[in-house]
């Protein structure tokens, strides 16, 4: 059974993937210092792309409209 018989087509499969890779980081709480926070959710970000290494370049170039692309960090 195809892949593309559950989503509809390439770009699909690839959000979906994209998807589930950015629903693996955990964000931390904010500190309310700017800097510190992109710190650490880029920490978070390194810690999921080091789980997915082969997804870490799709991740960082596909753009979603989806809602858990959107989902605030």
């Amino acid at each position: 059974m195809s892949l593309y018989h559950h989503l509809d087509g390439r770009d699909a499969l690839l959000d979906a993937i994209t998807e589930s890779v950015l629903a693996g980081i955990d964000p931390p709480p904010p500190t309310g210092v700017f800097a510190d926070d992109v710190r650490a959710l880029a920490v978070a970000f390194r810690a999921v792309a080091l789980r997915h290494p082969r997804c870490a370049p799709l991740v960082l170039t596909r753009q979603l409209g989806s809602f858990a692309g959107l989902r605030p960090a």
